[in-house]
């Protein structure tokens, strides 16, 4: 057995516009449509209050669905009463054109009675308000059907009020397109697109020019592109940039070079663009090596690891460009200078005096090679060498020479006489 329900709005009083309450009815499905309506312009009709709930004062509203037919211009209320009459607030009927149904209305909290409200507008003619459904804080749910709107004619031919065009602004930059739309506002609250019959123009052809609703950037500026339909005009703004300049290609320098294992080479890298310009790019490109066994590279510098050839790369932007680098075995520091020492010396006749032999390289590497250098004395008179030792012979000066490798360096010894022995000790007595 279906269970019974009791009308949410067990209600409508639909008759008599003065009569302050409507009539209950105890049905779920009514069969009598509660509506409003009226033939005259400007005015306002409100009746059909319609109540949540019969047994239960406490009852209230959950939601209800309204329909329409009006003429534009027309709007329409629900007025909301909680379960003493006192006025609680109005929802407003959304109307897109003069036709609508089942528009969904949520009740404010404590709304116990609810109140159709129509308010035509300018143009004169049959329009029509009325409920579709209603459910209440029992659970319950009530529908009511269509009223008859026979007598009902559109005399509304809507007419454009008002034109937009979108984008309202935009930016593009030289030999760029946009596309623009125009939409027409009616005044039966309706839009349609009119892009393709509206009229484009560009304030500044100079800057953008016009093809049907597409814009194409001529030269950097601000121009006005307009709409006109209807003999309504909107308007959106366009901001045409320079071209930004693209990026031809990178050049890396040196583009060849040589170094030695151990060595190391500073790389710069270059872009071009398409308007001619250039910068360094050398701190922002991704610098690599295709061999690092060869060269190995921290950012932009590259240090030759072992001999061979490898190609250095920068990337920027989607391109790279390239060098070519040799590494070359280290070769062997050369004898630059040979050092004695001391430089001077004093011995006396009979004396010895030892000397070392220092070799300087072109590394800055040094090396004792007193037992490898070649000995001499200027004046083997005075003193005679025997290895690095020289020994004196007679008093005087000569010039100690090492020679190594082809190079020499020098000192310089003096050979003095001793001085004579002490007398002997006096051993007289008395």
């Amino acid at each position: 057995m279906v269970k019974k329900i009791w009308i949410i709005a067990l209600v409508i009083l639909f008759v008599n516009l003065t009569l302050p309450f409507p009539a209950l009815a105890t049905v779920t499905n009514s069969s009598t449509p509660a509506y409003i309506w009226t033939n005259s312009a400007s005015t306002t009709v409100d009746d059909q209050h319609l109540m949540a709930g019969v047994s239960n004062p406490s009852t209230t509203f959950t939601g209800a669905e309204i329909s329409y037919l009006v003429q534009a211009g027309d709007t329409g209320l629900i007025n909301w009463f909680d379960s003493s009459n006192t006025f609680i607030s109005s929802s407003t009927i959304s109307m897109s054109g003069t036709s609508g149904t089942n528009v969904s209305i949520t009740p404010p909290s404590g709304a116990s009675y609810a109140q159709l409200e129509l308010t035509s507008g300018s143009i004169s003619g049959y329009r029509y308000l009325w409920y579709d459904q209603a459910t209440n804080s029992d659970g319950n749910e009530t529908t009511w059907p269509a009223p008859d709107t026979s007598n009902y004619v559109n005399n509304s031919t809507p007419t454009v009020q008002s034109l937009t065009v979108s984008p309202s602004s935009a930016s593009v930059q030289v030999g760029h397109t946009q596309a623009f739309t125009a939409t027409a506002h009616y005044s039966d609250g309706s839009s349609s697109d009119v892009t393709s019959s509206a009229s484009w123009t560009s304030s500044d052809t100079s800057v953008a020019t016009m093809s049907g609703n597409v814009v194409s950037g001529v030269s950097a500026g601000t121009s006005t592109i307009s709409a006109t339909y209807g003999g309504f005009s909107g308007s959106g703004t366009i901001t045409v940039t320079a071209t930004a300049p693209t990026l031809q290609s990178i050049t890396v320098s040196p583009s060849t070079t040589s170094i030695q294992v151990g060595g190391t080479v500073y790389y710069t890298a270059m872009a071009h663009y398409s308007d001619g310009s250039q910068s360094s790019i050398t701190s922002a490109a991704t610098w690599s090596s295709s061999d690092t066994s060869v060269a190995t590279l921290s950012a932009n510098d590259a240090t030759g690891e072992a001999a061979g050839t490898c190609t250095i790369t920068a990337a920027y932007g989607g391109m790279t460009g390239t060098a070519s680098l040799t590494v070359t075995a280290a070769s062997a520091p050369t004898l630059e200078s040979l050092s004695v020492s001391p430089d001077t010396a004093t011995i006396d006749v009979g004396g010895t005096q030892a000397f070392t032999a220092t070799a300087h390289y072109s590394d800055g590497s040094t090396s004792d090679v007193h037992s490898s250098a070649t000995w001499t004395s200027s004046d083997t008179g005075v003193a005679t060498i025997s290895g690095a030792t020289a020994t004196g012979v007679t008093a005087g000066s000569s010039t100690i020479t090492a020679t190594y490798d082809g190079t020499s360096g020098t000192a310089a010894l003096t050979v003095s006489t001793p001085p004579p022995p002490p007398p002997p000790p006096c051993n007289d007595t008395l």
